[in-house]
């Protein structure tokens, strides 16, 4: 056993140095020694390394947790059930013992681990869910797992056999440790190594779900990772019975993905062999076992295991798999077609019941959501079957029957969108009910169409539909439209009456002011009929007032006259537009013709009638579509600028 006491066996070292070809600089000498003298009693205990000065952006928000018991604990940390009252779920909150929570190296761990940890998401790795500071000590709050530690599990099969059902434990094993390869191929495509790759570290949840945890000792490998996390720094870290010959030399140089590489193959060695690759009875025997990496599997390992094993452990990293998916598919190959036959079998002994929910026409909520989970796991076992092993029969056979079932059930349900996806990733599906989706399809596609007509035509007449630009475009013509009284009222007053010829340029001014806003406010103003409409009856106005001024003037008729003709031309402009867009419009038309009468009876008050119709219709407009009014909730407000066709 390993004691404080102990001490490193210079010659012996040197030795076993020189047998590994290895003439280490006095800095890497020096580091061996510090971790033999630091080694605790039990070796297979993390060495970690020192912490510096990280500290990721977090936020001081209090205790948003509601703390329960206590999940486990070790080192200076520990986890707690919680509960998160924003989202009512349980969570697991890391954080600092109380003994620890002013270890400003402690806290720089915790940090560490939930930044590395949060820039990696992966079903295999737990999500973080936030990280905030309690009485300046930080809390890591992630997803509950209600599970086992892998290596717990591997101390007991008969809790793998109960929980589980894994009738062959090792190929269960290998199945887990697949999961934990699906993690590391993400963290190394980022540039990050795990670096205390072991099955400790490894999550079973109740339902077979795999999570890589404790990723404190993670660190960017790559200059092109994400230039937030820590990177590999000098000295020696990790888990000495795992323990790359790499990683005790200290040097950050020689760290790379090949060293986690290593560290799943001797998580494969424990598989094998039920114990880790590297172990002795004192420090300087480990570190022997570590540099030299020559672990003897047991002689009942099975060949093609122990082969990838030992090229896994190979002491050259060069030697090793180049990827944690070559090791991976080297496992695959192994248990290729006994997973794709055990996948469909238990996938086919649950598929009767989803065949008898699927026949219930009468099931209610509860049942048809127990249908869709019956159905998802069903689907996923055999897709994962045939992911494994493409010709496998019996799992297509399966997945066909499981996809039509469901597809009949979502057909009569009226899902008919549904029950076409669903036959269209089947093989074979039967005529009768082919026929009867393509029928009910054709018949949804007559109704969608009737109905998008409608919504066109209610859309073409939505008041909402470039209300802000219309109001914007309605203000600034009425500002015109009462401009042109309140001058002439103007000039009356100081002895420069309106001439006959000037009643032409009017028209021509507003012909311009209205065709240049128009121009600005075209693609809100073309896009529905109701403001196509106004635009019209306003542009035909204007026209027709023009052509009226002139072949009035051109008649010799009086200035009275004329202004009082347009009264009447105003009236009938505002019918046009209660008769085509909204009758509440009628209001100004009446008050348009008696404005007429008022002009024919009193010409000196023309100019006031022409006034008050005019602010009248402002106010009709704005009564009829106030500019407060929201919005069409599906119709985003126009901004002026680029045209498009009208629909």
């Amino acid at each position: 056993m390993v004691t404080d006491s102990a001490r490193l066996d210079e010659r012996w070292l040197k030795e076993t140095l020189a047998r590994a070809d290895l003439a280490p600089d006095p800095e890497e000498l020096e580091a061996l020694r510090t971790v033999a003298r630091t080694m605790a009693a039990r070796p297979t205990s993390t060495i970690r390394p020192a912490v510096g000065s990280l500290r990721p952006e977090a936020r001081d928000t209090g205790a948003p947790l509601a703390m329960r018991g206590t999940l486990g604990q070790g080192g200076m940390g520990v986890v707690r059930l919680a509960e998160q009252a924003s989202l009512r779920r349980e969570v697991a909150a890391k954080t600092l013992r109380p003994d620890a929570r002013h270890d400003a190296r402690a806290a720089g761990r915790l940090m560490r681990e939930a930044l590395v940890t949060g820039a990696l998401e992966h079903p295999n790795i737990v999500p973080v869910h936030d990280l905030y500071f309690d009485d300046g000590a930080p809390v890591v709050v992630l997803k509950r797992i209600e599970g086992d530690a892998w290596d717990e599990l591997l101390a007991d099969p008969d809790r793998i056999h109960d929980r589980q059902h894994a009738h062959d434990p090792l190929a269960w094993h290998l199945r887990v440790l697949i999961q934990v390869c699906h993690a590391l191929e993400l963290a190394h495509d980022r540039g990050v190594v795990h670096r205390d790759v072991k099955p400790e570290n490894v999550m079973v949840g109740r339902f077979g779900e795999v999570y890589l945890v404790d990723w404190g000792l993670a660190a960017a490998f790559s200059e092109d990772a994400d230039e937030r996390l820590p990177r590999v720094e000098p000295g020696i870290v990790g888990t000495p019975a795992y323990m790359a010959p790499e990683m005790a030399r200290g040097r950050p140089d020689a760290i790379d993905a090949r060293t986690d590489v290593y560290l799943l193959g001797a998580t494969l060695f424990e598989l094998l062999a039920e114990r880790p690759p590297h172990s002795g009875e004192t420090p300087a025997q480990l570190i022997a076992s570590v540099i030299l990496s020559e672990p003897a599997l047991p002689e009942a390992a099975p060949e093609e295991l122990a082969s990838i094993c030992r090229r896994a452990l190979a002491r050259e990293p060069s030697e090793r798999y180049a990827s944690v998916a070559a090791f991976r598919a080297e496992l695959e190959d192994h248990l290729q077609h006994r997973a794709s036959i055990v996948l469909a079998r238990d996938a086919e002994a649950r598929l009767e019941d989803v065949e008898e929910r699927a026949r219930d026409r009468e099931a209610s909520s509860a049942s048809r959501a127990a249908l869709q989970e019956a159905f998802g796991e069903v689907r996923f076992g055999f897709v994962h079957a045939l992911s494994i092993w493409p010709g496998n029969e019996r799992a297509r056979r399966g997945l066909d029957r499981a996809l039509v079932a469901m597809a009949r059930a979502e057909l009569a349900r009226g899902q008919v969108g549904a029950a076409r996806t669903l036959l269209a990733e089947a093989e074979a599906v039967p005529a009768d009910l082919s026929r009867a989706v393509e029928r009910a399809a054709a018949r949804e596609a007559r109704e969608r169409a009737v109905l998008q007509e409608l919504d066109r035509q209610r859309r073409e007449m939505d008041p909402r539909v470039g209300r802000r630009q219309r109001t914007a475009y309605a203000l600034v013509l009425a500002g015109l439209w009462v401009v042109g009284p309140i001058v002439a009222l103007a000039r009356t007053a100081a002895g420069r009456p309106q001439r006959p010829q000037e009643l032409l340029l009017w028209p021509v001014i507003m012909t311009v002011g209205f065709g240049g806003l128009a121009w600005l406010f075209r693609r809100a103003l073309m896009r529905t009929k109701l403001n196509r409409r106004l635009l019209g009856v306003l542009v035909g106005t204007t026209v027709a007032m023009g052509l009226f001024h002139a072949g009035a003037v051109q008649a010799g008729l009086g200035l009275a006259t004329i202004q009082a003709l347009d009264l009447m031309l105003f009236a009938g402009a505002a019918t046009f537009v209660a008769t085509l867009v909204d009758r509440r419009f009628v209001a100004s038309a009446l008050l348009y013709c008696v404005g007429f009468f008022f002009a024919t009876r009193w010409p000196s008050a023309r100019y006031w009638a022409l006034l008050v119709g005019n602010v009248a219709v402002v106010a009709n407009f704005l009564w009829v579509w106030p500019p407060w009014r929201a919005p069409a909730e599906d119709e985003p407000e126009d901004a002026p600028g680029s045209a498009r066709p009208p629909p």
